[in-house]
């Protein structure tokens, strides 16, 4: 059975959680930037940065030129064309889908949730590159060590921030 869902996170929580943390200082490592190089455009040949954006998430893995064509189209018509998918994913939509179950049950609270991802390799090939050696060779990128520590270093902020004003966050996004 194809099951397709749309998860929007609270607005509110999200433009707060990328105010707290578009100016933290990331990580590199030179194989990254090296990985990052043969990229002729931007942001695939950009240095690490905070970003705001849609994640396309799947059951099945992807990988490729054509694939991830594909799931960006299949972003876009799922959202009426207000998404554009930066990245791709598939852990967020089974962990959203089982808060949502949880929300009905009146146990969690969905506006409570944030997902922070980092990228640490590619879904497409560069410019000349073969898909395959994209999909076998995607450790190779040098993109893993920094992400994880750059998962740390933005998602920190909003973490510090609620932990120390939990009174003023106790019923949702406080004002500012």
């Amino acid at each position: 059975m194809l099951t397709r869902a749309r998860f929007k996170l609270n607005d509110e929580l999200v433009n707060r959680a990328f105010s707290l943390s578009e100016s933290v200082k990331l990580t590199d490592s030179p194989s990254a930037q090296k990985a990052r190089a043969v990229y002729g455009y931007a942001p695939a040949n950009a240095a690490p940065a905070v970003v705001q954006c849609d994640t396309l998430s799947s059951d099945t893995w992807f990988s490729g030129t054509h694939l991830t064509e594909r799931a960006d189209v299949w972003a876009s018509e799922l959202t009426d064309h207000h998404a554009v998918a930066c990245t791709s994913q598939q852990e967020d939509n089974a962990t959203f889908a089982v808060l949502m179950r949880a929300a009905g049950e009146h146990l969690v609270d969905t506006n409570r949730v944030a997902v922070l991802r980092t990228g640490s390799d590619f879904d497409r090939a560069p410019p000349g590159g073969s898909d395959a050696s994209t999909l076998l060779n995607y450790q190779s990128a040098g993109g893993f060590e920094p992400a994880v520590m750059n998962l740390y270093l933005a998602g920190n902020t909003l973490v510090q921030e609620i932990a120390g004003h939990r009174s003023a966050w106790r019923r949702g996004v406080p004002p500012r």
